[in-house]
C-alpha cells in the first residue's frame, strides 16, 4: 500500500471503548477510505497506515487495523473521497 492508495472496506474497530463519539453508528458500515499516512512510533496504532474516512464520517481517519473485507480500488482518491460508496 502507498498514500493515496483506496481500498473498499467495512469498519469493525478492535477496540471499541475509545471510539470517538458518533463512531459506534459507523461499525459494520462499509466504506471508501485513502491511505494517508503510517501512524509514527509512539502512537496508538504506531506502523499502520492511517486511513482517511469518508467526508461525512465524524472522524477524519481511522486505522487500518480497524477495517475488514478490504478490497483494493484503482484509480484516483479524490473522486472516492467525494462521494458516498
Amino acid at each position: 500500500m502507498k498514500a493515496g492508495d483506496r481500498v473498499r472496506a467495512v469498519f469493525m474497530p478492535q477496540l471499541r471503548d475509545d471510539l470517538r463519539l458518533g463512531m459506534k453508528n459507523y461499525v459494520i458500515e462499509r466504506g471508501v477510505f485513502i491511505a494517508a499516512w503510517i501512524i509514527e512510533a509512539g502512537e496508538p496504532y504506531a506502523g499502520q497506515w492511517a486511513m482517511l474516512a469518508p467526508r461525512w464520517w465524524p472522524c477524519e481517519w481511522v486505522p487500518l487495523c480497524d477495517l475488514v473485507e478490504v478490497e483494493q480500488l484503482q484509480g484516483s482518491a479524490a473522486p472516492a473521497h467525494e462521494v458516498k460508496p
